[in-house]
């Protein structure tokens, strides 16, 4: 545990205390790091290789201090993502990719842009008009056509976000099942392997792949949704749409 030295208590996981301890403690961490990657990463520039040894060393004090603090049920949104994104980390989703990996990812792209023509038509529908001719007239393989010029000209980032939005959309997929399954609300489902299900379940998936994208693209989804929430108190009932 993270003690706060003026009162001898252990701080709420989030709180600005916890946050100080972890500073601290990742400042210990670095002094003794900063040669630990001496030999594999001679080939940087001092600086820059003192930059990543101190960046790695922080990243890892702040996990063992995440961890040691017993509970995410108090955690803030920021911590969240740092812990969901660490062990997506650990467990290899964000490892570099074979070819095999790299053409999937190229795959899953094309059906995130598929998504994002399906959604315009929902769009259209959420405003209240009717589908015009040759709207959503497109067939499934006309829009796997058009995206897949899209994604030719995508650089490898644009790309890796596509693939992971696509795979946001999978786990809203997997909500709409456990809807038509009637497994809405009870968390303690459980496969015959013990994985966990149902619509919570399915929902908090769909939570856990948004913020992992955010800690890995640096977003701050805490004050994304403040800034968000407050615009929508300022817009009209149901936003002008019909639904």
């Amino acid at each position: 545990m993270i003690n706060d030295p003026m009162n001898n208590q252990t701080p709420a996981p989030g709180s600005a205390a916890w946050r100080a301890g972890i500073d601290a403690r990742a400042d210990t961490i670095i002094v003794r790091q900063l040669g630990k990657y001496h030999g594999p990463l001679s080939g940087m520039p001092k600086d820059e290789r003192e930059r990543y040894i101190a960046e790695q060393a922080r990243l890892e004090a702040r996990n063992l201090a995440f961890r040691a603090s017993g509970t995410l049920a108090r955690a803030s949104i920021a911590d969240w993502q740092f812990a969901i994104h660490r062990l997506a980390t650990e467990k290899g989703w964000w490892d570099d990719k074979d070819d095999q990996e790299t053409r999937a990812e190229k795959a899953l792209a094309v059906l995130a842009l598929v998504h994002g023509e399906l959604s315009v038509i929902l769009e259209t529908l959420r405003s209240g008009l009717e589908l015009a001719a040759g709207v959503g007239g497109l067939t499934i393989d006309q829009m796997c056509d058009d995206a897949m010029v899209v994604v030719a000209r995508l650089g490898p980032t644009q790309i890796n976000l596509l693939a992971r939005l696509a795979l946001v959309h999978s786990e809203v997929s997997e909500a709409v099942e456990a809807v038509v399954q009637d497994n809405q609300y009870d968390t303690r489902l459980k496969d015959n392997k013990g994985k966990p299900e149902g619509l919570a379940i399915e929902i908090a998936d769909v939570v856990i792949r948004c913020l992992d994208i955010a800690e890995a693209f640096n977003m701050d989804m805490s004050g994304s949704m403040v800034t968000k929430h407050s615009y929508n108190a300022t817009r009209v009932r149901k936003h002008g749409k019909v639904i």
